[in-house]
């Protein structure tokens, strides 16, 4: 968990990235495009990696998808 300092500074906790972006600078252990689409399934939309999304603590998804690759593995 990130100090109460860092979580009220939005600058540090929304980061804004397309989905090509998310495999760069935030993990590229999740299939972003994918994923997203996936999600968005249920309504007729379709992503791209150049799509932009707005990330909430991107060192918490760094941390979260590697304890999670690795218990896949």
């Amino acid at each position: 968990m990130a100090p109460d300092s860092e979580r009220r500074d939005s600058f540090a906790l929304y980061k804004k990235y397309t989905l090509d972006q998310m495999s760069t600078n935030v993990t590229d252990k999740i299939d972003w495009i994918s994923y997203a689409n996936k999600v968005l399934s249920v309504v007729p939309y379709v992503v791209a990696g150049d799509t932009e999304v707005v990330t909430y603590a991107p060192d918490y998804l760094r941390n979260v998808s590697t304890i999670i690759k690795e218990d896949w593995e």
